[in-house]
């Protein structure tokens, strides 16, 4: 489980972050993948609201296809 949490740190704070649109697409897709087929861990559930607000933030982003990739982690 520590795993996971240090995997969502780097995601959320790091690459979610990043200048360069390519790793925030990359970031994007990690994370919705993670809510996908991981979401049934506790180590997801209770980061959810920290999960929805970092989606919810990049909507606004100027990239395309990071707006797409966080549209869908908010459904």
């Amino acid at each position: 489980k520590s795993h996971i949490n240090t995997i969502l740190n780097d995601i959320i704070t790091v690459y979610l972050q990043s200048g360069a649109n390519n790793v925030r697409v990359a970031a994007a897709i990690w994370l919705l993948s993670f809510i996908k087929y991981c979401g049934q861990q506790e180590t997801l559930k209770s980061r959810f609201q920290e999960i929805s607000t970092a989606f919810s933030q990049l909507l606004a982003d100027s990239n395309e296809l990071v707006q797409e990739v966080c549209s869908r982690g908010l459904v």
